[in-house]
């Protein structure tokens, strides 16, 4: 890991804080109207997305690719103004800093009458093309005490992950044809993504120079979305579902080293549950198009990230 640069990005919303934008040591109140924060980190991202494809009719499971993410750097951005002394608006996101190690195992089950998979393909030469997150939501604080707060919050966040998978090993017709694939060769690319309007929970509470908070999201009206690209094959599936949930689950403990800085430590946890979806298939070399309904696909994605930050607290000013 590169300290140095690290360190470079997780200033550069600091110094990038227009000239209007002035601290205020003796208002730091952050539910004064016009206060804001600003909170740079780094991170790491680890989790997995999963890919299904099932026998519509009955139901029955006959492929699942599981993409694990090991652990990749990330840096994280968040700005919150408040608006007026109920209302905060927030702003947020995260992005994988490099091209990531990811892992893919792709599972078939080719025999109905055969509960153990039947084929299987293991590719360590697996990256993590990119992974990123934003979210924009409003927080109306109703419970305002000077030792803790809690708002209702309503937003929109879009979640991203994609993959390649390149090389590997198989086992294929119970064990009668195993082989490798040619090193470095592109077998499998998967992209997933979620557009989640949500609502939630947001609480706060102070005690001397320490602060934690939590947030709690959640949404049942997530449209996701994914992509999967046989290159072997010369295949294309398209999936997506308007059915998918969402959860999302953060803890934060910070001290303030200055009533402007805090320093602070974050942990997240974010689920979305596997979810049926339609497919459509394109056949690359005729361009052929088949399309499967409700049922026959499903995708999901369950991610972590533990992260350092700083945060910077000021207020708004006007300049003459």
């Amino acid at each position: 890991m590169n300290t140095s640069r690290f360190s470079r990005l997780m200033l550069l919303p600091l110094l990038s804080i227009p000239t209007v934008l002035q601290a205020n040591p003796d208002q730091l109140n952050p539910y004064d109207v016009g206060s804001f924060t600003l909170n740079a980190s780094i991170g790491y991202l680890s989790g997995k997305s999963k890919e299904f494809v099932y026998d519509a009719p009955t139901g029955r499971k006959v492929s699942e690719l599981d993409w694990k993410i090991s652990g990749e750097p990330i840096i994280r951005g968040e700005a919150n103004v408040h608006l007026f002394r109920w209302l905060d608006f927030n702003a947020q996101g995260w992005i994988t800093i490099q091209q990531g190690r990811a892992v893919m195992d792709d599972y078939d089950w080719f025999n109905p009458n055969q509960i153990f998979w039947t084929h299987w393909s293991h590719h360590e030469d697996t990256n993590l093309r990119q992974a990123n997150e934003f979210d924009l939501n409003l927080r109306s604080w109703f419970i305002q005490k000077p030792s803790y707060q809690v708002a209702g919050m309503a937003g929109y966040q879009r979640t991203l992950f994609s993959f390649l998978a390149k090389g590997g090993c198989f086992t294929y017709d119970n064990g009668s044809d195993i082989g490798c694939f040619v090193p470095g060769e592109s077998v499998i690319g998967y992209k997933q993504v979620y557009k989640s309007p949500y609502i939630g929970l947001a609480g706060a509470y102070l005690v001397r120079s320490f602060e934690f908070n939590g947030l709690f999201k959640f949404s049942n009206r997530v449209n996701a979305k994914d992509v999967d690209q046989h290159y072997l094959r010369t295949l294309t599936f398209h999936d997506q579902s308007n059915h998918s949930k969402y959860y999302n689950a953060v803890l934060n403990a910070g001290y303030f080293i200055k009533p402007q800085i805090k320093l602070f430590v974050e942990g997240s946890l974010t689920y979305f549950p596997n979810t049926i979806a339609e497919t459509e298939k394109i056949d690359n070399s005729t361009g052929a198009l088949e399309y499967f309904p409700r049922g026959s696909a499903g995708l999901g994605n369950r991610n972590y990230i533990i992260a350092l930050g700083i945060q910077y607290r000021g207020k708004v000013t006007e300049t003459s």
